[in-house]
């Protein structure tokens, strides 16, 4: 194979990748979770806003329930969030860099 072609193709994918990482970076996923919080989060990770979607989670004796629930709904929002980002990565570069 040619190398300037090589080269060529690997500047296009690096600049596909770059946009591709972009566009997740600013788009808006709002997951759910249990049906009691729902998050809203920018794919750059950035939380933009949690919503708690069952009142009685809202217990002034029992903090640590409405802490825990959010706290897994933020790490399944951010896991979701990871996994599409790492999906880009493999639909663009599928066996992997070929160096």
């Amino acid at each position: 194979m040619n190398i300037v072609k090589m080269m060529q193709q690997a500047k296009k994918m690096q600049a596909d990748m770059q946009k591709k990482m972009e566009e997740h970076d600013k788009k808006e996923f709002v997951i759910e979770y249990n049906g009691l919080v729902s998050i809203k989060i920018l794919g750059s990770l950035q939380i933009k806003e949690i919503n708690i979607l069952k009142e009685d989670l809202i217990d002034k004796d029992d903090i640590e329930t409405l802490q825990d629930v959010i706290m897994s709904a933020t790490n399944k929002a951010v896991g979701q969030v990871l996994a599409e980002k790492e999906k880009i990565t493999k639909d663009l570069v599928p066996g992997g860099l070929p160096f």
